[in-house]
């Protein structure tokens, strides 16, 4: 079975605590999908000593092409939260 990156951005939000993002999850729950996405695929390359390839996926079905393990979706799902506070980081940097 495939892993659905729903899979993973679940774990990553439990990490995460985002007022903004709060709110665009209870006016707009497919922008929150993409931005959630957005911060996942931006975190994938993070994780290059991974046996898995993890460029094998499907965008259009949200999913990777194989099923990742547990480990695997919880590294993924720290690299996404680092993704997301690399931009928080920035964000706060210009004030």
């Amino acid at each position: 079975m495939n892993t659905k990156y729903d899979d993973i951005i679940d774990l990553a939000l439990i990490s995460i605590e985002d007022y903004h993002l709060n709110d665009v999850a209870r006016n707009s729950p497919d922008k929150f999908r993409i931005i959630l996405e957005g911060f996942l695929i931006r975190g994938l390359p993070n994780f290059d000593n991974c046996v898995k390839d993890l460029s094998d996926r499907d965008d259009l079905t949200k999913s990777f092409n194989f099923e990742l393990d547990d480990m695997e979706k919880s590294i993924l799902a720290d690299y996404t939260v680092l993704a997301w506070l690399d931009k928080e980081i920035n964000d706060v940097r210009q004030i």
